[in-house]
């Protein structure tokens, strides 16, 4: 599949599962109709620029061949940064980051796009809630626990653009895999939305260790 043929097929599916292969990229599966994983189709990477500002190259092949998009932080921050993703050729495709000042009350990020506008996703309020409980336990407890807390913990964002529904990007629990359920969007870039997965995984991972 040549890169071209990549961004049509990832553009018509309404699921898609992201999970993350051991010490190496992240890799998208298309989601069959039984909900089972089927092929892999394109390969997320993580890396730092100069400045340790994050990188991430989407591709189609494991070996980065093929790009398809790539996604840059505007600072060394992954939690104040905003980024930006682009094609192969450097078009903008969309931005997203953490909505800081909407955060302070409840988990939430922004994903813009030209032509379809601003989306916004908020963490629902049970888990946001034991997410402040986890954090103020203490750190001795938070560490000594068998199992490591923060690659199990689920999370689900649902994005809305207004009043109406985009796209959910979340995991359950015990899960090693990141899944947007459910794509209602067809606007939406699923480069954009693959990127911002990856990311926001990245992130409950540093902060339920934090």
């Amino acid at each position: 599949m040549n890169v071209d043929e990549l961004v049509s097929a990832l553009q018509r599916q309404r699921q898609l599962s992201v999970g993350k292969l051991h010490k190496g990229p992240y890799e998208v599966r298309l989601v069959l109709p039984d909900g089972k994983d089927g092929n892999t189709v394109a390969y997320v990477h993580q890396g730092r620029e100069s400045g340790a500002k994050q990188h991430l190259v989407l591709s189609a092949d494991e070996a980065r061949t093929q790009v398809v998009a790539h996604g840059t932080a505007s600072n060394a921050s992954r939690q104040l940064s905003s980024y930006t993703v682009t094609d192969a050729r450097g078009k903008t495709l969309g931005t997203f980051g953490r909505d800081v000042k909407r955060s302070a009350l409840r988990p939430t990020w922004r994903l813009e796009q030209p032509g379809l506008g601003l989306c916004l996703g908020n963490e629902g309020r049970s888990r946001a809630v034991a997410r402040r409980a986890w954090h103020l336990m203490p750190t001795s407890i938070r560490t000594c626990s068998p199992v490591d807390v923060a690659e199990d913990m689920p999370y689900r964002y649902e994005f809305r653009k207004g009043d109406a529904y985009g796209f959910t990007v979340g995991r359950g629990a015990f899960d090693c895999k990141i899944c947007t359920p459910e794509i209602t969007e067809a606007a939406l870039a699923r480069r954009v939305l693959l990127t911002l997965a990856v990311v926001m995984a990245g992130l409950q991972l540093t902060e339920f260790r934090g």
